[in-house]
């Protein structure tokens, strides 16, 4: 589930389960990479600021900035090849990068269960575990800062002892800084917190029940309401709330594709919900307080990852064809030429 379908399915290294090694410590920034042709494409919208992307290139993933202003990219971190990274996302402070990473495997036959690490900004240090996983078969992945950049809010996926993936789990947790971690959610995953770091919006994950519905709870894990009536949509997966918090936009299976049944492969990596990843389609918007959703684009594409603007005036996203920007309202949208991203997108200053 990005659901790990995004984020590991499409980076998985191999095809059975064994024991991973202790994480390798990757190597540091480098020099700015490239930069786009002038007249930006995008020149016209007044952007500004800068977008950090996962990159995949022959040499493996990398983060990188690219400035709106003039179109150049730098890097700030370079995974060893054969790692995978599935998250960058800047904290809220602006000081640290968020990752979902795994280190290369060392034997054939085996899969990468991405942990969470922070990252200075500049990339002038190796990235850092924050915490050691309860089993070498757990996964966090879909991550999301709480608004307040104390702690951290997780999906987590353990793989349990039957080997067709019938009582492996999904929780979300909260992860403090120091590495604590508690689960406040079961059966769910993707958290995005409330501008206000009160709620929880998240997509219900289980390893018998293909239906990804979005609902919303506090931060404990209490008052578990829906967002939409279950089954308005095969499948919701990006998600965020407004900058009043007053709405959620999401990412949702345009009706009326059909939703495969999930494999024993695909619960193994924890994608036992059909992804909006991999089937067309569109953002959409509704009340979060529950109510009927509204339709913003007319895309028909996979791969959806959103971030709002630094003047929550915008909206980036990255889908299969690239990057694009669009207004709340889903009006002014624009495609970023030449910008590709994987994973994830974040707008800083």
């Amino acid at each position: 589930m990005r659901r790990i379908l995004a984020f590991v399915l499409a980076l998985c290294l191999a095809a059975c389960s064994v024991a991973l090694p202790a994480p390798t410590q990757p190597t540091s920034a480098a020099p700015a990479i490239g930069s786009s042709p002038t007249p930006l494409a995008w020149a016209g919208l007044g952007l500004s600021g800068r977008l950090i992307l996962i990159v995949k290139a022959m040499n493996g993933f990398a983060i990188i900035s690219v400035d709106l202003l003039t179109g150049n990219n730098h890097l700030i971190y370079q995974a060893d090849q054969g790692a995978l990274l599935s998250s960058a996302l800047v904290s809220p402070d602006g000081k640290q990068i968020l990752m979902t990473y795994a280190p290369p495997v060392t034997a054939q036959n085996q899969y990468s269960y991405t942990s969470l690490y922070l990252l200075p900004i500049d990339g002038s240090k190796d990235p850092q575990r924050l915490f050691t996983s309860a089993s070498t078969t757990d996964a966090y992945f879909a991550p999301a800062w709480a608004p307040d950049g104390k702690s951290i809010y997780t999906s987590h996926y353990h793989k349990g002892a039957d080997p067709n993936g019938a009582d492996d789990t999904y929780t979300i947790d909260q992860v403090s800084l120091d590495g604590q971690a508690r689960a406040v959610i079961q059966n769910g995953q993707w958290p995005r917190l409330s501008p206000d770091g009160k709620r929880i919006a998240y997509v219900t994950a289980s390893s018998t029940n293909a239906q990804a519905d979005l609902y919303q709870a506090g931060v404990d894990g209490k008052n578990i309401t829906p967002v939409i009536k279950p089954g308005t949509f095969q499948a919701v997966d990006d998600h965020f709330f407004t900058p009043d918090g007053q709405s959620i936009i999401f990412s949702a299976v345009d009706p009326p594709q059909p939703v495969p049944t999930p494999t024993s492969l695909e619960r193994f990596l924890g994608i036992t919900i059909a992804s909006a990843h991999n089937i067309p389609s569109d953002w959409y918007e509704a009340p979060a307080g529950g109510g009927e959703p509204k339709r913003l684009t007319n895309l028909e594409d996979t791969g959806m990852f959103a971030s709002l603007s630094p003047g929550h005036d915008w909206i980036v996203f990255i889908n299969s064809t690239g990057t694009y920007v669009m207004q709340l309202d889903g009006t002014r949208l624009t495609q970023l030429d030449g910008i590709f991203g994987s994973g994830t997108v974040d707008w800083i200053r």
